[in-house]
């Protein structure tokens, strides 16, 4: 193997290990004025608590779309995008470590199109409240206002 071949073998092994830091999971900044984001953080990935709270959102999927919400699950070695509790984990988040703030083994986030965190909760927050919480903010009345005049 040459120095040139051996170079690029070493800088390819660094971006494929560098990678899971630079996933469009691990930066909310790409949901920035997109998405508002759903951060269910868990101490152990087959908790009761984010079961039930993946369900009380799955029944209610649809609201969860009006209002451009997107969820990871997160612990503190993993993390998974989306409402399923049978999807496949990936590499850690830095997500957990950044937002976990409550000493409880179950913290719910909600960030809002702006990037800024809107509600923080350590029980299960129902989707009647979830949405309360989300079409009181400007931004989403704003939306309903637009929608209205199409």
């Amino acid at each position: 193997m040459t120095i040139l071949s051996q170079s690029l073998t070493f800088l390819l092994v660094l971006i494929l290990f560098s990678m899971p830091h630079l996933s469009p999971a691990q930066d909310l900044a790409t949901h920035r004025w997109e998405h508002r984001v759903l951060l269910v953080m868990v101490s152990d990935p087959s908790s009761p608590a984010l079961l039930r709270q993946l369900a009380a959102w799955q029944s209610q999927a649809q609201g969860l779309k009006e209002r451009k919400l997107v969820v990871y699950q997160l612990s503190p070695a993993q993390a998974r995008m989306g409402l399923s509790p049978h999807g496949e984990w990936s590499a850690p988040s830095t997500l957990y470590a950044s937002y976990k703030q409550q000493e409880s083994g179950f913290e719910v986030v909600l960030i809002g199109l702006d990037g800024g965190v809107k509600e923080r909760r350590t029980e299960l927050l129902p989707c009647e409240e979830l949405f309360a919480i989300i079409d009181g903010m400007p931004m989403r009345r704003a939306e309903l206002r637009k929608e209205g005049n199409k």
